[in-house]
């Protein structure tokens, strides 16, 4: 894996990172507070995978390149999430739900894997 391919992933790691050491039920180690540890590998493992699918689904949508999907790429793209199960008789307003902040520019990584996953 080249420097660059690794970077691009990045999210992915650091997402699934955040994910699976929150998830720890004994929080009172404070030792341990920032990093992923043997009880919470096996969960740092699946978050990963689920988060490397959702970003490979991502870079689909957004088709310039440009590491944000706009309004226009996302209801472009709704017979592809539709054939992924999703809902998409009114992309628009799906749009709207996922772009939390309510951004222009359109939905992160971050807004668009909160969104899926709910």
């Amino acid at each position: 894996m080249t420097p660059e391919q690794l970077l691009s992933i990045k999210h992915v790691l650091l997402r699934a990172f955040t994910v699976a050491k929150n998830s720890r039920k004994d929080m009172s180690n404070q030792l341990h507070k920032d990093f992923v540890i043997y009880d919470t590998f096996q969960t740092f493992l699946s978050y990963v995978y689920r988060y490397l699918e959702l970003w490979a689904a991502f870079l689909n949508l957004d088709t310039d390149c440009s590491k944000v999907v706009s309004m226009e790429e996302f209801v472009k793209a709704a017979p592809i999430m539709e054939s992924w199960g999703i809902d998409m008789s009114d992309p628009v307003h799906q749009f709207q739900l996922a772009n939390k902040d309510c951004s222009s520019s359109g939905l992160s990584f971050e807004e668009f894997c909160d969104w899926a996953i709910l």
